[in-house]
């Protein structure tokens, strides 16, 4: 990997893989995050330790981690987890995270492209999303564009870190 690739307003970035050498970078990324933009995610990301914990026990079999850097900073980090025994070893999920002033300019295309690239290379059939109906709803939409299906809206299922309740959508695709 290491693909220099030019984003709507001509913005270049590099697509690579998230690397032992990147906590510094990572956890930066996450941090200038807006609270909004990490109300879902899983992990307390702005935690250090965290972010050290991802950096330092990469295991690509079972999740591939790819970041986009532009002006040697990462402005996106995307996730294609997997796995590798089981009834759903077939199928991987994704998650892509984008710095906001890179916010529809193409980069959760280019990403979203990347990690279906590999999941196609590891032979998994299909590939599915789990966003916030209202919070990510612009998420949704772009997703939806590059193929994936609703597939199902889970009532009150997320709750964001203020205890406020959100349906998930659960998007599809098959590759």
């Amino acid at each position: 990997m290491g693909n220099v690739k030019k984003l709507r307003d001509g913005t270049e970035v590099t697509l690579r893989l998230l690397t032992r050498d990147d906590t510094d970078k990572l956890h930066a990324f996450f941090v200038t995050l807006s609270e909004k933009a990490r109300e879902f995610l899983y992990d307390d990301v702005t935690d250090r330790k965290v972010v050290e914990s991802w950096t330092g026990n990469i295991d690509y079999n079972n999740v591939v981690p790819i970041v986009a850097e532009a002006g040697g900073e990462i402005v996106a980090d995307g996730t294609l987890h997997k796995r590798n025994n089981g009834p759903s070893r077939h199928i991987g999920r994704i998650r892509v995270v984008i710095r906001e002033d890179f916010i529809g300019k193409g980069l959760g295309i280019l990403i979203t492209n990347e990690l279906t690239v590999i999941a196609r290379a590891r032979k998994l059939s299909s590939l599915y999303a789990t966003l916030a109906s209202r919070s990510e709803a612009a998420a949704i939409k772009a997703v939806e564009n590059q193929g994936f299906e609703r597939f199902a809206v889970l009532p009150n299922f997320l709750m964001d870190r203020n205890g406020n309740l959100e349906n998930a959508v659960v998007l599809v695709k098959d590759i």
